[in-house]
């Protein structure tokens, strides 16, 4: 049980990541 919760804040945590660089992506692709 704490395994899979511990898994569950892991992909959460996971998918954070990945918006945060898409984002950044995103921003650095803007011309400034």
């Amino acid at each position: 049980m704490r395994s899979q919760t511990l898994l569950l804040c892991f992909q959460l945590l996971q998918l954070r990541l990945f918006s945060g660089f898409q984002t950044f992506a995103a921003l650095a692709q803007l011309p400034l």
